[in-house]
């Protein structure tokens, strides 16, 4: 979703993605490290440019940033809480079926993405 930008007056969050989602989220290159696979949980609502995103299995939480949209696709830049503990970076969101296919990749120049599956609870 790089290539376009969200809409400085617009919208925000379109309704087909609001709501709670929650997923496991796998690494798909793990860079220099060895990374473990995490739950995700985020609350997106209609109409706002951001929302908010928790992992619980790591203890991490931040705030989801609209950047963009594109179709069926959003994109936001995680801004994490502790940034000690916590890594941000840009996430991608595309509704497929009932589904988000989600991705993550640091935003710390590693290398590291995350990918999985998020279900409306």
């Amino acid at each position: 979703v790089p290539e376009s930008s969200a809409d400085p007056g617009g919208a925000g969050i379109p309704a087909a993605f609001a709501g709670t989602w929650s997923g496991h989220i796998k690494p798909t290159e793990s860079g220099p490290f060895p990374l473990r696979e995490h739950d995700v949980t985020i609350v997106l609502a209609q109409g706002k440019d951001s929302g908010s995103w928790t992992e619980p299995t790591s203890g991490c939480s931040g705030t989801l940033v609209l950047t963009g949209t594109r179709g069926k696709t959003l994109g936001f830049e995680l801004k994490v809480h502790d940034a000690l503990q916590c890594v941000p970076g840009p996430v991608t969101l595309t509704v497929r079926g009932g589904r988000l296919a989600y991705h993550w990749t640091d935003g710390m120049g590693f290398g590291t993405t995350y990918d999985g599956k998020l279900s409306r609870k």
